[in-house]
């Protein structure tokens, strides 16, 4: 039982542990840039983004609240733009002359994925304007049209 706190510290510590070590001696702490593995692993994260906007789109559908299609349309955004962001990746598709160019697309796309599919995502919690606040006037409260009739 009184091992259970020092795991548990342990645990808790550890990643300062490794960042000061890495911190500490920069032969270790050099930058690795790993083509493939980018490639493969923003092409799995786009599949996974896509197949979760067709589960919401298909639940959204299926019980008529398709305020929710805006959460579904958002990964649907964030599944095509990052795809774009993956295949972009330097010497992997993109070689040679093409490299560079690549490597603008890499950094605007990730950026824009993020950007797009948050927008949706707030666009979807904004809470909508009801049909009774809006009015005409700006001098009182919204009038009936029986009120608007009589007068």
């Amino acid at each position: 039982m009184p091992w259970r706190p020092l795991l548990l510290l342990l645990v808790v510590i550890s990643p300062t542990a490794v960042l000061g070590a890495l911190l500490a001696d920069p032969q270790r702490n050099s930058p690795v840039f790993i083509p493939v593995e980018h490639f493969v692993i923003t092409t799995n994260v786009s599949i996974v983004a896509l197949l979760v906007a067709i589960f919401v789109a298909r639940a959204a559908l299926g019980s008529g609240h398709y305020r929710s299609l805006l959460i579904a349309t958002g990964f649907l955004c964030m599944a095509g733009i990052f795809a774009v962001h993956g295949l972009s990746t330097p010497d992997v598709l993109q070689r040679g002359d093409k490299k560079d160019d690549a490597g603008l697309v890499v950094g605007v796309s990730a950026q824009l994925a993020l950007l797009t599919s948050a927008l949706f995502f707030a666009i979807r919690y904004t809470p909508p304007r009801s049909v009774s606040r809006r009015s005409s006037r700006s001098d009182g409260p919204p009038r009936s049209a029986e009120s608007r009739a009589g007068s």
